[in-house]
Order: structure tokens, then C-alpha cells, then sequence
């Protein structure tokens, strides 16, 4: 619910900027945070997976906070080294002085949310829903508060960062707050932090570069758009980033579990796991993604204006490249668990060089947004296939044979929006498709053997506002295991 929640007022806050600064503001935005990408790659070396796999093992939680606190201390230490080194260079780019002011604001929010994640994955390591829920949905509250506030006091990008900076300070107080009564006081251990370095030794380049993949593609392309053509772009990537969101709130359980179930050794209930998540998660994504491609133009129109209808198109490929991540993104989880994560380091440089020259063709000789949207997949292709066979060796763990018959149905659906889609109609046409595209999707799917029914129950409980907030209620007060006397927990 709160993954719901994050999605909902985020949309909202992008909304109030897109509308009231435009999309030239909105690129310029995009190019800051582009750049702060690059200099935070340094706090990304791997810790915070070390982290929550060492939460979620059971280590001393005092030990784990004081260990990976001084971590991202030293680390973010190093990343405003590293602006300061470069501040010239960054004078010459980005030469409005009211932008240079909301890149540093913009740095402080995104070093404050840092400090904030010691907490937040040490709450994810031992499997606490309802305090990240907590984080997030007060953080989210105080950032549309916030934001709305500054925006009528003043129209800039200054007042959207001190606002954000407002959002991660709340985020900071709720995650200290809901902080349990730790046995001793939380200190710096030289043996955890050994233990953190020799997990995260592998990934130091990994996971780094991935940070890297996440934000690179804002500052290639903003060298050859137009910051009118950023802030478009900007919008799609916002809607994607928002749809991400839903696969994610799966994955922030599935993850410390798998870490929790491959340590125990039970690979029949690793195996169980596994499928049974991804099944519910692709039974729900597929047709959220066929709608949603559907209704981009609508939506863009209806929500942001018609001035950013061009972002409809980069929007439906984002939307496609969210399902494509879906689906594969488990796999990388259970490898990470498995702490067969050196093989990622020898295909990543090839991902990269991929990647990398897309991006800088797409902006150079293409100059197309939806083409750029769709160099997203270069992240995910190109590891795919060496990453579901080392699963498979390790855990005997490939696509359950469902999500072939999820895909057909889906496909389906889709073919229920091409007759909507001429021109001449109005977007509105495709509203009224929705239900009967939905009712073929649910008939198609019926092919599929046992588990249909339970996983669509178990959606309804996932959402079901009674059964999340008697789970909330058994965790924050901590006087039983959740996990096993609430409906919402057992899923």
C-alpha cells in the first residue's frame, strides 16, 4: 500500500512541477539530477547490499547500523570531495546561477536520503513493511506539502529542491523514530565491517556502474536535447519510474527472504518462494502494463497538458521496458542471494559499452525520445541470458511455465487497443476498451492450473486495507511476529 502511495503522490508532485515550470525547468531539473547521479556512483559501491544480507543473516542490528553508518558517511564524504574538485567545470555547465543553487540543494536532499537508507534497509533486512511504510508514506505527505507550498511562494527549481530537502529530512526523523530498543549502543565493529567488505568487495564496480546506468542517460542526452526535449523525456522516465514501483513492493520482501531461505539451505522452499512470488507479480503486471501503454497519450494529456503530449510515446515504451524488467529482475535478486554475484562483473562491461553507445546515438544522429526510452533494455538484454543460467545450475530455478500463457493473454489484451488507436478517435475511445481487454485477459488466463484463484486472493489481501493496517500494528509494537498472525503477513 505504501509502494501505492509513494506512486500516487509523487505523481502528484510531478504534476504541480511540470505544470507550473515548464518543460525547459523540468529538463534543467532532469540535467541537475543527471549530474548528481555521477558524483554519487562513489556512495553505491555494494554496502548497502552487504547490508541487508547481513540484517537479514541476523548479525547484531547495533553492530550493522554503526557499521554501514560510518560507511555512508566516508562514502558521501568522498562524493562532495569530488564536487568540489569539479565545481569549476560545473560553473561552466550549468551557467544559470539559480540553477547552480538548486544543484547543490538538490545534492544536500540526495546526501540527507542517503543517511536516511541506513535505517530504511536495516527495517528491509528484517522484513518490517510496515516502519518502510511508515518512512514512506510521512516522507511522500510532507514532500506534496512541501512542494505545493514553495511552488506558490515562488516558481524555480530553488524552491522544488528545498522542498525535497524537506522530504528527507521527514524520511530521516520517521526512520529514527521507528528504530527499535537496541540491546547496547550502536557502535563500529571492525569484524562487521570486514564481513561487509567481503561482500561488497565483487560488486564495488558493479554496483556503482549500475547507479552510473541510472542516471547517465539524463546527462548524454541532455548534451544533445533541448531542455524542452529533456523535460519530455523527464516526464516519461517519471512515469516510469512510478510504474517500477510496482514490482518493487514485491521485491523489497522477496529480496532479504531469498538472502533469509538460500542461507537456510531449503532449496524445495526457495524454489516455492520464488515461483509463487513471481507468478502473482507477472499476473498483475501484464495487463497493468497493457493498459497503461494504452493510455499514455490520454493520460499525458488529461494530467499534464497538452504540452507534453511528445512524451506519450516514450512514456508506452517505458512502460514496456518495466515488464520486460519484471520479468527478469528476479533472477538477478536470487543471484545476488546466492552471492554468485561476481559473474554480473564480467558481463557488465559489455552492458555498459551497449548502453552507453545507444544512448549517445539516440542523442546525436536519432534524436528520438522513444528510441531512447527503448535503450533502457540494453540494461537487462544483455545479462539476461548468462544470469538465468547461472539460477538455473545453482537452484534449478527458471520461468514457471505460467508466464507463457500470462504473456499470450496479454497479447490478447493488447489487440483489443488497435482498433482505438486510429488518429481520427478520439484517446477517449480507449477507456471504454479497458473492461471488456480486461475480461479477455482474465478468460485467457483460466488456462493456467492451480494457483489462479490463490494468486488472485492474495492480491486482494495485499490491498485490503483492514488485513495491512492489523499487520502495521502487530510490527510497530512488536509484541508478535506478523509474519504469522496476520493474513497480509502469511503472503
Amino acid at each position: 500500500m505504501s509502494q501505492w502511495f509513494d506512486v500516487v503522490t509523487t505523481m502528484i508532485t510531478s504534476i504541480l512541477i511540470a505544470r507550473w515550470l515548464g518543460p525547459d525547468r523540468v529538463g534543467q531539473m532532469a540535467f541537475c539530477f543527471g549530474l548528481i547521479g555521477l558524483f554519487m556512483m562513489i556512495t553505491t559501491l555494494g554496502f548497502a547490499q552487504a547490508h541487508l544480507k547481513r540484517v537479514a543473516e541476523g548479525m547484531p542490528l547495533e553492530q550493522c547500523i554503526g557499521a554501514y553508518g560510518a560507511i555512508v558517511f566516508v562514502l558521501n564524504g568522498f562524493a562532495l570531495l569530488a564536487v568540489l574538485a569539479a565545481w569549476s567545470i560545473l560553473m561552466r555547465t550549468l551557467q544559470a546561477p539559480s540553477e547552480l543553487t538548486a544543484f547543490v540543494l538538490f545534492l544536500a536532499y540526495v546526501m540527507i536520503q542517503n543517511f536516511s537508507q541506513v535505517f530504511i534497509q536495516t527495517f528491509e533486512g528484517k522484513q518490517e513493511a510496515a516502519k518502510i511504510a511508515l518512512c514512506t508514506i510521512s516522507s511522500k505527505c510532507v514532500r506534496l506539502v512541501a512542494v505545493t507550498g514553495m511552488l506558490c511562494w515562488k516558481r524555480s527549481l530553488t524552491s522544488v529542491a528545498i522542498a525535497f530537502i524537506c522530504e528527507a529530512g521527514a524520511q530521516m526523523g520517521m526512520a529514527i523514530r521507528l528504530l527499535p530498543r537496541l540491546p547496547s549502543p550502536i557502535r563500529v565493529s571492525r569484524k562487521v565491517l570486514i564481513s561487509y567488505w567481503e561482500y561488497a568487495k565483487p560488486v564495488l564496480i558493479l554496483t556503482p556502474v549500475s547507479t552510473l546506468m541510472d542516471t547517465v542517460d539524463r546527462v548524454i542526452l541532455g548534451v544533445s536535447f533541448s531542455s524542452a526535449q529533456l523535460g519530455y523525456y523527464s516526464i516519461a522516465r517519471n512515469m516510469y519510474e512510478a510504474f517500477k514501483s510496482i514490482p518493487s513492493a514485491v521485491l523489497t520482501v522477496l529480496a532479504p527472504r531469498l538472502a533469509t531461505e538460500f542461507s537456510a539451505g531449503d532449496r524445495a522452499i526457495l524454489r516455492q518462494t520464488f515461483r509463487q512470488t513471481f507468478r502473482k507479480m507477472m499476473l498483475i503486471m501484464t495487463p497493468v502494463t497493457v493498459v497503461s501503454m494504452a493510455l499514455a497519450p490520454l493520460v499525458i494529456r488529461s494530467v499534464y497538458g497538452p504540452t507534453y503530449l511528445p512524451a506519450a510515446k516514450a512514456a508506452a515504451a517505458f512502460f514496456f521496458v518495466g515488464w520486460v524488467v519484471a520479468a527478469l529482475i528476479p533472477f538477478q535478486y536470487l543471484l545476488l542471494a546466492s552471492e554468485r554475484h561476481k559473474l554480473l562483473l564480467k558481463i557488465n562491461p559489455v552492458t555498459v559499452a551497449v548502453y552507453l553507445g545507444t544512448l549517445w546515438g539516440v542523442g546525436h544522429w536519432h534524436g528520438s525520445l522513444t528510441a531512447a526510452s527503448l535503450a533502457q533494455l540494453a540494461l537487462w538484454l544483455i545479462p539476461a541470458v548468462p544470469v538465468y543460467w547461472a539460477v538455473k545450475d545453482l537452484t534449478g530455478i527458471g520461468f514457471p511455465q505460467q508466464i507463457f500463457r500470462i504473456t499470450v493473454g496479454g497479447l490478447a489484451m493488447a489487440a483489443c487497443f488497435v482498433p482505438v488507436r486510429a488518429p481520427q478517435l478520439s484517446p477517449y475511445w480507449a477507456l471504454a476498451v479497458v473492461l471488456p481487454a480486461g475480461v479477455i485477459y482474465l478468460l485467457l488466463i483460466r488456462v493456467l492450473k492451480e494457483g489462479t484463484k490463490e494468486d488472485l486472493k492474495a492480491f486482494w489481501k495485499s490491498i485490503h486495507l483492514g488485513d495491512v493496517w492489523r499487520y502495521a500494528r502487530s510490527e510497530t509494537a512488536g509484541t508478535s511476529n506478523p509474519r504469522e498472525t496476520t493474513e497480509f503477513g502469511k503472503l
